[in-house]
């Protein structure tokens, strides 16, 4: 990752998906269990740790430092759990906001609380912050909890500790609204009227991050901003495609279906996250900047969710709504939903939000990437789509369960 002055740690905050290509181990403990691992520190050759715990893109993170000859000091799974010392039990349960963590040396810890994050940081050079809950998750409580406060708990405990780099996971859709956005720059204005609260709260969080940025205190801070992520082991994407074509959602394309939108293969986030560690630094152009991160190859929406329909031996969609008429019906459909709200709690599927998302023009320049941090994907779309196509064992897959509403 680049030369580096101390032989202090990275640590990376989240968690992912698969084994890097043409590994299938990693180096020190590995195997299935890892696949389950949520927070992890690695110890690099160049005597440097890295800790991961929260979304996919982090582990994925932990994984690739691995491959690059780092040493997995310690993994566990991260989960919301009650505070009686059970660290194998995980509660499923949304309104619990703790998400904890386990340290060498230490008991259960606090994303939310900077304390309980202080011995994890201990010596650590950079830290990857990647965690989030689910984007399809209806906890605003959860969302502002973790995106919001937990990163400012995060950037506290990294000045006292002495972290030197914060790289966060931020998202393409801080800037988008519902409308057209071609080549969109990191210089777009923030959402004014985000898609959804999810979005909302990733919107605070880089804003917290980036404005962190303080060279006197020599603590370096940058956002990569990915889009439409997938790949091995998704836990969003795809298996809701799959979920939604099962119950027979997928038989509609909304708009004429010349919308290009982003997608971005998981192992080059992985990469965009490298890169911005191994280069951000004093008087770096990365500074207190955000940086697009995607394949670089806008898709028409539909012929993605086809081609991966038809891999899975489901029909791709064959039925068009003008664009007009679904967001109109969308838009009713939630004022309902709306006057209802006091009588019953409904999440509709069918929403203003996910009818943009499905029929407008949402891709991003990488330029600002490419000429700061040598940014070049190293997966194409093609060779990411194709594993896909060959069915959910062969691209590894998590399948959502059939009870979870889409």
């Amino acid at each position: 990752m680049g030369e580096r002055s101390s032989s202090r740690p990275i640590i990376g905050i989240g968690a992912g998906s698969v084994v890097p290509r043409g590994k299938e181990e990693l180096n020190g403990r590995a195997g299935s269990d890892w696949r389950d691992a949520e927070v992890g520190v690695v110890q690099q050759q160049q005597q440097q740790r890295s800790v991961c715990w929260g979304a996919p893109a982090g582990k994925k993170v932990l994984e690739s430092l691995c491959s690059l000859g780092a040493s997995l000091e310690f993994a566990t799974k991260s989960s919301i759990a009650p505070k009686d010392g059970n660290s194998t039990k995980t509660v499923q349960k949304e309104m619990h906001c703790d998400w904890w963590l386990r340290v060498p040396g230490s008991a259960h810890g606090d994303l939310c609380n900077k304390k309980d994050l202080l011995p994890a940081l201990q010596g650590v050079t950079v830290v990857f912050h990647c965690a989030s809950p689910s984007p399809s998750s209806h906890n605003r409580d959860l969302f502002y909890k973790v995106n919001y406060l937990g990163t400012k708990a995060v950037i506290e405990a990294c000045k006292e500790a002495g972290v030197e780099k914060l790289v966060l996971t931020s998202s393409a859709s801080v800037v988008f609204e519902g409308t057209d956005i071609k080549h969109g720059t990191e210089d777009l204005p923030y959402a004014k009227k985000p898609i959804d609260y999810y979005t909302e709260t990733k919107i605070l969080q880089e804003k917290e991050v980036l404005s962190a940025n303080d060279p006197e205190r020599n603590f370096f801070t940058t956002a990569i901003r990915p889009h439409g992520i997938f790949g091995p082991q998704d836990p969003h994407l795809v298996p809701v495609i799959i979920q939604a074509a099962k119950s027979g959602k997928m038989k509609f394309m909304i708009g004429d279906g010349k919308n290009l939108v982003d997608f971005t293969f998981v192992e080059n986030v992985v990469h965009g996250h490298m890169l911005a560690a191994e280069h951000l630094e004093r008087d770096s152009p990365l500074c207190g900047k955000a940086f697009n991160i995607t394949n670089d190859e806008p898709i028409l929406f539909w012929e993605f969710m086809s081609r991966i329909l038809m891999g899975l031996d489901y029909e791709a969609p064959k039925y068009r709504i003008p664009y007009w008429l679904a967001y109109y019906l969308a838009f009713l459909l939630s004022l309902v939903v709306t006057l209802l709200s006091p009588f019953v709690t409904v999440h509709p599927t069918f929403t203003p939000m996910r009818v943009a998302l499905a029929g407008t023009f949402h891709y991003y320049s990488c330029e600002r990437a490419k000429k700061h941090m040598g940014y070049k994907p190293l997966v194409s779309l093609d060779e990411a789509v194709t594993p896909l196509e060959k069915g959910p064992t062969a691209a590894e897959v998590t399948i959502i369960p059939a009870s979870t509403k889409l």
